[in-house]
């Protein structure tokens, strides 16, 4: 790409296809199609950080109420992949626990509860999907990106503002990292690593965004953030997994079946919570150093 071409230009396709690939998702999640959900999930929220990354570019009183719709949408289809996740993670810790300690019908009433609630889940989001308030979020964004609300650092060059705006996200990482070390209780840490993991997808979606202009450099970016999200998301799917085992246990309580299998469960789910907090603190301690990266 020409690397003088204005910001206004690259932003706005950046945008577009953003908006291009939520679109793309809409049918598969109306078909139930494996992993459609996510997907759908996966691209309004890249479209959402599009919008803040680049707010010094499009005019922040026409994206920010699109933004937080896009949140909205994001969190309604949460709750069905959130289901789906739990339940493969389950069926996974299930299969390493030896039958001879797996008593009651363990694997059908995991299944069978969030199966259920991923149908439950879906149903509503087809109602979203179908209703007037997302209708006027997909018109909105047609509407940006048809006649995109430009500031007047559109005309400025791309690369510089790509920069710029990455690099601002970048700090916000920073930040974040810093923040868990003031943390006065357990609690407080674990929610400023939450922190930490949200601010390290944002910089990951911005600097994939800008791969199509500054190449490697963005790339080695978006790799490191990719890298803190992964490790501390693995320890927050941990936390809804054992959320979800407390729900289990008293249905099986009530049902008068064995809740034995459920404490190995929650057990084997804390071991490996405490696991991905340990690889999480690792990649703090790298992303504190002075070789994070070279680009911004």
């Amino acid at each position: 790409m020409d690397t003088e071409v204005d910001a206004g230009t690259v932003v706005l396709g950046i945008v577009r296809a953003r908006v291009d690939a939520l679109t793309a998702t809409i049918d598969p999640v109306r078909a139930d199609e494996p992993d459609a959900v996510h997907q759908f999930r996966v691209a309004a929220r890249r479209l959402r950080t599009v919008l803040a990354t680049y707010r010094p570019v499009l005019r922040r009183e026409v994206t920010d109420p699109l933004r937080d719709e896009l949140r909205w949408v994001a969190g309604e289809a949460g709750v069905a992949r959130d289901a789906e996740v739990v339940e493969e993670q389950l069926a996974q810790i299930l299969a390493t626990i030896p039958e001879v300690l797996v008593l009651g019908p363990v694997d059908q009433r995991v299944h069978a509860v969030l199966r259920q609630r991923y149908r439950r889940a879906h149903r509503d989001l087809l109602t979203v999907l179908d209703g007037a308030r997302f209708a006027d979020l997909i018109s909105g964004l047609r509407r940006l990106t048809d006649a995109p609300p430009l500031t007047d650092l559109a005309g400025a060059d791309a690369a510089a503002v790509l920069t710029r705006c990455v690099r601002r996200d970048e700090r916000r990482v920073r930040r974040a990292v810093k923040a868990v070390s003031r943390a006065g209780s357990e609690q407080e840490r674990a929610e400023l690593l939450h922190e930490v993991r949200k601010t390290a997808k944002r910089l990951r979606y911005a600097a994939e965004s800008a791969e199509g202009l500054h190449g490697d450099d963005a790339a080695r970016v978006a790799a490191v953030a990719k890298k803190v999200q992964t490790r501390l998301g693995d320890h927050q799917d941990t936390v809804v997994e054992r959320e979800v085992l407390l729900e289990l246990v008293q249905l099986a309580h009530d049902a008068g079946e064995p809740g034995f299998t459920y404490g190995l469960l929650h057990a084997e789910a804390a071991r490996r919570g405490d696991e991905a907090t340990a690889r999480g603190e690792t990649v703090l301690a790298e992303l504190t150093g002075k070789k994070t990266s070279s680009w911004p």
